[in-house]
């Protein structure tokens, strides 16, 4: 009776395992875009190839007669398969990484470690890798955890995207050489109110970024905000980007010339249009870039209460 439960358990774990290396694989060749939020799908793929390299090395080795040299052997076989996944990903609407290989023959590295220590009858070597994938999975995925809880702090904020009255400006990210505080009004009254100020360092042309994750902004037709420069037509730029854009050519970048002291200003955010003529899709908006031109003198700007009307 023992006995068949024993297998009834095997034969369900196996199953499971094998489910999960399904799971796997096709995350390994879906395209992060068919996703409602792509920026955090593909987060989190990138973490599955850690354990996918563990638990694939596993169901193979666990199917196969235990030989001397099965682990050995394994090993190669296991890492030249995800050598060929890299390879292939291209060709399905992803991209080849040499991260993304090194973590996954690390996954299969350990499992081979796992083998090894059963072969041997080495009681502790199970606990020891098990714990140290198990551990080291949840930290492969905390960018993922990480945007995702960004994602949900912005969409509590629609359609004020940032308001620095709140903890909003921790979800802006510095570009390449900038510097970014958190400024009172009143420094003597820090109740009187908040807002962010730049300092360009360099001679790029670094600013801020907002991701705004996936925003439907179809029912919207501005987007407004306070700003101030440094000096008189202080260019500004912002950069709008959907989920189709990548770069400067594939986004639109808009101009707007800021003076000294605070004022609003708005942009009609219907027709964005990119270099290539692509209209920007604002049903998809991924995220917002305010930078100055690195090229003329203003070295520095502020902005407050960044919000679509």
């Amino acid at each position: 009776m023992a006995s068949h439960y024993t297998k009834t358990i095997r034969r369900l774990w196996t199953l499971l395992l094998i489910l999960i290396a399904l799971v796997l694989f096709t995350c390994a060749f879906l395209p992060s875009h068919y996703f409602r939020y792509p920026y955090i799908i593909s987060q989190c793929m990138d973490a599955l190839h850690f354990p996918a390299g563990f638990v694939l090395f596993i169901i193979i080795y666990l199917k196969l007669p235990t030989r001397k040299y099965t682990a050995h052997i394994l090993l190669i076989v296991a890492s030249l398969m995800f050598a060929v996944v890299e390879l292939l990903q291209p060709y399905a609407g992803r991209t080849a990484s040499w991260g993304d290989l090194g973590v996954s023959l690390l996954g299969v590295l350990l499992a081979w470690l796992w083998a090894i220590g059963k072969q041997k009858s080495i009681n502790f070597t199970s606990f020891i890798v098990i714990s140290v994938v198990a551990g080291g999975s949840l930290w492969l995925l905390k960018p993922g955890a990480t945007a995702t809880w960004r994602a949900y702090q912005i969409h509590q904020l629609f359609p004020v995207i940032a308001n620095f009255e709140t903890s909003a400006h921790r979800l802006i990210i510095p570009l390449w050489r900038s510097n970014v505080n958190q400024i009172a009004y009143n420094k003597n009254a820090p109740a009187d109110g908040h807002y962010l100020s730049y300092n360009k360092l360099g001679s790029r042309w670094p600013g801020v970024e907002l991701k705004v994750i996936q925003q439907n902004w179809s029912n919207q037709t501005e987007l407004c905000f306070d700003a101030k420069g440094q000096l008189p037509s202080t260019r500004l730029r912002i950069r709008f980007d959907d989920q189709m854009s990548s770069d400067s050519h594939t986004s639109s970048t808009q101009k707007v010339a800021i003076n000294p002291s605070w004022a609003h200003y708005c942009i009609n955010i219907q027709q964005l249009m990119t270099n290539e003529k692509r209209i920007i899709d604002i049903s998809n908006m991924k995220k917002l870039i305010f930078f100055i031109d690195g090229k003329l003198p203003s070295k520095r700007f502020s902005i407050d209460n960044i919000h679509v009307n």
